[in-house]
C-alpha cells in the first residue's frame, strides 16, 4: 500500500538473490505488500497485510529462488497502539534470512496459522497467542504452552497488570540469598 520501494541490495550473492525476491514480491503482492527490501546486511525485510501472510510465506518457502524453507522463530511485539508478529525464515545451506512481519490491532488480533507451511510454527504461535493474545486461526493445538490454563491476560503486552498469583510471589532465594541460606524462611525486609 505504501513504501513500494526496494533498497539497494548488498553485494553478496544472498543480497542479490533477495533483491530479485523483493522485486518478485512487489510484482505478485503489490496491493497487500507494505514493504519488501533488502537491508544493509542482505536480509530480506518484508511487511505484509495479515490477509496475505500465508500466501507470501508460501511464496517464500516454495517458489522463491532460492527458497526460504525453514522457520527459525516467530515472535510478537507490542507497540502500544498495535501488535506485530514477526517470522524469521532462513536457508540452512547459506544461513541467509528473511524477516516477515505483519501488524495487528490490539483488539481482535487474528492471524492465519503458518503451521501448514512450517512445522516449527506450532510452538512459536502458541507462545505468541499466550503472551500477546493473538489468535491463530486453524492452529492444530491452541492450548497454552507456558502458563497455567486459568491464567488471565497476556504477560508481554505493555498494558498487562500483574495478578496476585502464587507463581509470581517473591522467591526468597532470589530476593535475599544470604537470608535464605542462613535458614530464614522469609527474607528480611529492610526499611530505608
Amino acid at each position: 500500500m505504501t513504501d513500494h520501494e526496494t533498497t539497494p541490495a548488498s553485494t553478496s550473492a544472498g543480497g542479490d538473490n533477495n533483491a530479485h525476491i523483493a522485486q518478485a514480491l512487489h510484482q505478485r503482492f503489490s496491493d497487500h505488500l507494505l514493504r519488501a527490501e533488502v537491508d544493509a546486511v542482505g536480509t530480506l525485510q518484508v511487511a505484509v497485510d495479515a490477509g496475505v501472510l500465508v500466501e507470501v510465506c508460501r511464496f517464500l518457502s516454495e517458489e522463491a529462488q532460492p527458497p526460504y524453507p525453514y522457520l527459525s522463530d516467530a515472535f510478537g511485539a507490542d507497540y502500544e497502539d498495535h501488535l506485530q508478529v514477526l517470522y524469521h525464515l532462513f536457508r540452512a545451506e547459506t544461513g541467509e534470512g528473511a524477516l516477515v512481519r505483519t501488524d495487528l490491532p490490539r483488539e481482535d488480533a487474528v492471524l492465519p496459522t503458518l503451521t501448514g507451511l512450517y512445522n516449527t510454527a506450532k510452538w512459536a504461535e502458541r507462545e505468541i497467542a499466550e503472551m500477546f493474545g493473538v489468535t491463530f486461526e486453524g492452529h492444530p493445538d491452541p492450548r497454552k504452552l507456558l502458563l497455567p490454563d486459568d491464567w488471565a491476560g497476556y504477560p508481554l503486552r505493555k498494558d498487562y497488570q500483574r495478578p496476585d498469583h502464587p507463581y509470581l510471589r517473591p522467591e526468597p532465594l532470589h530476593e535475599n540469598p544470604p537470608a535464605f541460606l542462613a535458614g530464614q524462611a522469609e527474607p528480611e525486609v529492610t526499611e530505608e
